[in-house]
């Protein structure tokens, strides 16, 4: 794409970001050269203790994470494809969505 037809469409790009505490899914919406960040779904990062071990509860994660998605597809209109990347604590895209929304 040239930088002229990447200017004039919006683009999505969806974070998740898992802290030891919390999580969310993250919007950002690129236009025109702005960039905006909307959370749209926060949730509880809850441990949960097995054998004498803290774990996190990799099952309810994930649900929260689907419905985050689920939330977006009825917001914008359109579904996500999933790609993940994680580096320490810091929120990186994890979603590419194209869209006219």
């Amino acid at each position: 794409m040239t930088r002229d037809l990447v200017e004039q469409q919006l683009v999505h790009f969806i974070a998740i970001d898992l802290g030891a505490s919390s999580g969310r899914l993250i919007v950002a919406k690129l236009f025109n050269n702005r960039l905006e960040l909307e959370e749209l779904h926060r949730f509880a990062n809850e441990p949960v203790k097995a054998l004498d071990h803290v774990y996190w509860d990799i099952l309810k994660l994930w649900h929260e994470i689907k419905e985050g998605l689920r939330l977006y597809a009825q917001r914008y209109g359109e579904e996500a494809a999933p790609s993940a990347s994680t580096l320490g604590g810091l929120i990186l895209p994890c979603l590419i969505v194209k869209g006219n929304s």
